[in-house]
Parts: C-alpha cells; structure tokens; sequence
C-alpha cells in the first residue's frame, strides 16, 4: 500500500470517526432536551393541581407573589409545598440540563402560578404560562 493510500485511508478512519462523535454528542442533547421538557411539563402539572385556595390558604398576602426554589419543597412544610412533593414524590430532581433549577412564582388569591427554568428575576427564564427562556428553546 502506498504512503498516499495509507494517509486517505487514515483520513477516511478520522472522518468516519468525527461524524460517530458529532451524532452521539447530538442525540445526547436532543436527549437532555426532551428530559428538560418532561420535567418542566411534570411541575407545570404537578403545581396546577396544588394550586388551589385550600392550599394556598396559608400565604399571608393573598395579592402577593410569592417566589421559591421548587427545591424547597422538600426543606419546607405548608398545605401548597405539601401537595407539590405528593405530586412529585420525594426524589423528584429539578436540575435542568443548563444547569438551571426550577422556581415557581404563585398569587394565591388568583390561583394563577408561573414557572422559571432558572433566576426568577430574570422574565427571560420564564417557561409557563408564556415561554420567554432564551436558554431552552420552545418545542
């Protein structure tokens, strides 16, 4: 074989190899994406079931947005928080594939809640009920 077949065959192997890597490392991301919106669709609906007055009663400021980490959940104890984790079970994990947690924002007298795929104070992580998150693109 000569040196020229060796070089082509060597860059064929290289390239062959580079496009095996390229399609894994993209499956793996539209993987952690479909897991990103799995898990935000699982608080959405987990939150829109313990949204109820009954359960929000406890929230002093009724007219007031109230902002958490769903990770307080299982730090925390009230009628909503509670309703949250028997929803989501005692393992849920939150952490995003952006590296991101998720937070919930409720107004207990509207029974209305928003969910942020990341800080709070930033309206660009928003993911329901409007989509706004620059970091996960909507499907």
């Amino acid at each position: 074989m000569s040196s020229s077949m060796k070089k082509l065959l060597g860059i064929v192997i290289l390239v062959v190899i580079g496009l095996f890597a390229f399609s894994f490392f993209k499956d793996s991301k539209e993987e952690k994406k479909a897991n990103d919106y799995e898990t935000i669709e699982t608080v959405r609906s987990a939150v829109s079931k313990a949204a109820t007055l009954k359960n929000m009663s406890g929230y002093g400021n009724q007219a007031q947005w109230y902002v958490f980490d769903l990770r307080l959940i299982y730090q925390d104890s009230n009628k909503f928080l509670d309703a949250i984790r028997a929803e989501l079970g005692e393992d849920f994990n939150n952490k995003l594939s952006t590296g991101d947690y998720i937070f919930v924002g409720i107004l207990p007298y509207k029974q209305s809640y928003k969910i942020y795929a990341g800080d709070p104070q930033d309206e660009n992580n928003m993911v329901y009920p409007e989509w706004k998150s620059t970091k996960i693109p909507k499907k």
